[in-house]
């Protein structure tokens, strides 16, 4: 689109903790991903598009805080299984974490250990249950 700016090229999303330098990040979407930020942190942040006439207005700045830490990984606690269904259950020591969800891969192998030449599935579910089911049998 254009606009009194002229053609659109990039949306320039910049950043900073408080009292550090800002630091920018560029996309040509309306979706930017800020990499390498510091756990349990504040950010400022504000976006300004750029056009082939320079750059716009900032936005109004948001303050964002990064989670306390990355939640430790599950182990399998249980598991079950029929002909066609594989239900494992998860122990998660994730405490304080809002975990979304959960995800597991299943890859196939034959009984001797060797691996299949089919893709691996994922499954995931918001509870610490996930239920691969609909397997065909060979």
């Amino acid at each position: 689109g254009s606009s009194n700016y002229g053609k659109f090229i990039r949306y320039e999303v910049i950043y900073s903790e408080l009292g550090r330098p800002a630091q920018s990040v560029s996309s040509n979407t309306i979706a930017a991903i800020i990499s390498h930020l510091k756990f349990d942190t504040s950010y400022n942040v504000v976006v300004a598009a750029i056009s082939a006439g320079g750059t716009g207005p900032l936005s109004v700045s948001v303050t964002l805080t990064t989670m306390q830490d990355v939640p430790p990984a599950p182990t399998i606690a249980s598991s079950k299984t029929t002909v066609t269904t594989i239900e494992v259950t998860l122990f998660t020591s994730s405490g304080n974490f809002n975990v979304a969800r959960y995800c597991g891969q299943f890859t196939r192998t034959m009984v001797s250990g060797t691996s299949l030449a089919l893709p691996a599935v994922t499954v995931c579910s918001s509870s610490v249950t996930l239920v691969l089911s609909g397997i065909e049998e060979d």
